[in-house]
């Protein structure tokens, strides 16, 4: 009996491994075609930005440098109630740059759906002057060709929503490196509910709107507040038909900070934990799955039966490496393939932290408080 168990969890997570690996092609396979003589458009870009007076200047400079005529975008960083120098090293860039501009917001929004940075990016997208509006955060450096090929997409499949991979910044030590592995992973499963039409994340630094389908939907003012504003976006978008792609492309990037502490990594994968319960049953099954492998290996562990965690283990590891490692070569990451499987294993450690994600109501983001 209880090797039947531990058979039917090896099958579970097989299945899951499966699945995303055959949703992850086929949203490659439908969002990745290029034409490079394609007629580009004028874009608008958004940055919400809180206190960031670390980062803004380094992020601006690579949207400046990008492969596209700045006669032909805007940006336009909403600085969202800063208590630094934000402020002052946008409107230096402003002095030089006439396509960006900057809007300050001084108080808190009133409406309850607007608290926090999706106020800040409604305020963004309805300032915009152009049909399609990109978004990242102030602490995000984007690929050069991250505008011409978010553009493209747009254009190419006639998309109203466009999520595509954020990256850490090429690790320097063991925690970086596994959070570098395990944003991989949640974008590859992310595209991959998307390639079933099952919507299931994206990651905000690195989206992108057609800025009708944001007001036919009522905009952030008609969607239920959530500390994963992305999420809720997508959601809100796939339910009322509006077309979703999700790139994988090396040149529609973007690189992102690691968190450089326990608790800020703990803080971050909290308010995950807690917007993902807007997934519903989907994130019911996905914790089932990844539950019965540690029932698995606890079962094989109590009654003596040690030798079936060998194959546990090796489901994980295989059925992970099936999903993320396509990605890897698309993505020309050969950096992580060394100590992709010590970082696999790593992750599967650390979910055992996610209920204690959920006991904590209150979620912390940018010095705020969210509920």
């Amino acid at each position: 009996m209880l090797e039947l168990i531990i058979i039917i969890a090896i099958i579970l997570y097989s299945a899951r491994a499966i699945v995303f690996y055959v949703g992850a092609y086929l949203e490659r396979k439908s969002s990745n075609i290029i034409d490079e003589n394609l007629a580009l458009p004028f874009l608008s870009i958004v940055v919400p930005a809180r206190n960031e007076e670390q980062n803004i200047a380094n992020c601006l400079e690579s949207l400046l440098l990008s492969n596209y005529s700045v006669d032909n975008f805007e940006i336009i960083v909403v600085n969202d109630r800063s208590e630094d120098n934000t402020q002052n090293i946008v409107e230096k860039y402003i002095k030089e740059h006439k396509n960006i501009k900057l809007i300050n917001v001084t108080e808190v929004r009133e409406h309850r759906n607007l608290r926090g940075k999706p106020g800040a990016l409604d305020i963004g997208i309805k300032n915009a002057q152009a049909e399609y509006v990109l978004m990242t955060d102030a602490d995000c450096k984007v690929h050069p060709n991250w505008i011409k090929n978010i553009a493209m997409t747009f254009i190419q499949n006639k998309s109203d929503f466009i999520a595509s991979y954020t990256l850490i910044r090429e690790s320097r030590s063991l925690f970086e490196h596994l959070q570098e592995v395990e944003w991989l992973f949640m974008h590859t499963m992310a595209a991959g509910g998307l390639g079933l039409n099952q919507p299931l994340g994206c990651f905000g630094n690195n989206t992108a709107i057609r800025k009708e389908a944001y007001m036919q939907i009522g905009t952030y003012e008609n969607i239920p507040f959530s500390v994963t504003e992305d999420l809720a976006l997508l959601q809100t978008l796939t339910k009322n038909n509006f077309k979703a792609n999700y790139i994988c492309n090396p040149n529609a990037t973007v690189k992102t900070e690691p968190c450089h502490t326990v608790s800020e990594y703990i803080e971050q994968h909290h308010r995950w934990t807690v917007g993902g319960k807007g997934l519903g049953w989907r994130a019911s099954v996905f914790v089932t799955t990844s539950v019965s492998l540690w029932l698995g290996i606890l079962l094989a562990s109590i009654f003596d039966l040690h030798l079936w965690i060998i194959p546990l283990l090796l489901t994980r590891i295989i059925g992970d490496l099936l999903v993320i490692y396509p990605v890897l070569n698309r993505l020309k990451l050969n950096h992580l393939k060394n100590s992709i499987v010590l970082s696999i294993l790593l992750v599967f450690v650390l979910e055992l932290l996610t209920p204690l994600y959920l006991l904590k109501k209150n979620v912390v983001w940018k010095g705020q408080i969210f509920r």
